[in-house]
């Protein structure tokens, strides 16, 4: 792993007084999961701090220590076979996990390890807005993270949501973030998984839905719905489930539960992205100005009937608990 930033930056970065309390968010899904659209009610909110996918240096360096294979649905770290994290040698990781996220909430960029400020996420792929005069930085000073993260620095700390999106974090190293950091919420974002198990193939994943590949996702996706519950009877309105298909069949109901689980202020420029981004043309399975009610059914007649039917039993349970239909309705909305 690489070295921790210099003590250079360590004067660097001076902190700021909020005025107010700071709502802190963590965004677990899966990739595919359509969370991309949940993630930009934040992305395109200027009051909000973004961080998309920082723990991808650490879980490629825990895949790589392990000898697993670098999984890009980032389900390495779980092992559907026996529903729990694949083993307790990894469970060590849980802690490096923590420590990431709860310096990245509290903007202490200074103990982040210098490979997760360089990953190629934040340098060259970032979904992020908040890292786009990093991005532009670092494109000419790759060795000098610390003359770049400045600006990303003072967003963060000025920023009234701090908010993290992830599919390379288990739902179950999040358990005890709760009492550690008392001022976090989760949103445990999840989509049909025969919809997921689609998109997967459509960018060239896997090149068949095979039992192993459609088992692996929804036994995890099983076991992370009941700790969300379980979760939430602990620690009351701190974990909440939002469905990719709610947002896009009903923008602003969910934007309104969303914003009012996390405390955030509704904006009228982020309404008017969603209106302008999820009614535009399809411009691939990578973007994000799309028709939206047709990426999120496109499933629904793209999987030949007996495929469907295989997966909708496969996952009968994953469906079932996440509240879809289990008849195979091949219209689109």
């Amino acid at each position: 792993m690489a070295d921790i930033l210099p003590t250079v930056l360590q004067t660097m970065l001076i902190s700021t007084t909020q005025d107010q309390p700071v709502q802190k968010v963590l965004l677990v899904t899966y990739f595919r999961g359509g969370s991309t659209f949940l993630a930009e009610l934040f992305n395109q909110n200027s009051d909000a701090f973004y961080w998309y996918e920082p723990y991808a240096d650490l879980y490629d360096h825990a895949t790589e220590t392990e000898g697993l294979p670098n999984d890009p649905t980032g389900g390495e770290l779980f092992d559907g076979s026996n529903n729990t994290l694949r083993n307790l040698r990894l469970k060590r990781y849980n802690q490096s996990f923590y420590n990431l996220t709860k310096n990245i909430l509290d903007c202490n960029f200074k103990d982040i390890d210098v490979g997760t400020l360089k990953h190629n996420f934040i340098t060259s792929w970032t979904h992020s807005n908040s890292f786009l005069s990093y991005r532009q930085c670092m494109a000419t000073n790759k060795e000098r993270v610390d003359i770049c993260l400045g600006a990303v620095q003072k967003k963060c700390e000025l920023a009234k949501h701090r908010v993290i999106k992830t599919i390379r974090t288990p739902l179950e190293y999040t358990q005890g973030y709760l009492d550690s950091i008392p001022d976090l919420k989760i949103i445990h974002s999840v989509r049909d998984p025969r919809g997921i198990l689609h998109s997967r193939r459509q960018v060239g994943v896997v090149r068949a839905y095979t039992e192993k590949f459609s088992q692996k996702l929804c036994t995890r996706m099983v076991v992370d719905w009941r700790l969300a519950q379980e979760m939430n009877r602990n620690q009351p309105k701190r974990v909440m489930v939002a469905r990719y298909e709610d947002l896009v069949r009903d923008f602003e109901r969910e934007y309104s539960r969303v914003y009012a689980f996390v405390g955030a202020e509704a904006k009228v420029e982020i309404m008017q992205w969603f209106l302008k981004n999820m009614h535009g043309t399809f411009d691939g399975d990578w973007g994000t100005s799309r028709n939206s009610d047709y990426v999120a059914n496109r499933w629904k007649t793209e999987i030949d009937g007996e495929t469907l039917g295989l997966l909708t039993e496969r996952c009968g349970e994953a469906i079932r608990l996440l509240r879809y239909s289990m008849t195979e309705d091949r219209t689109v909305v």
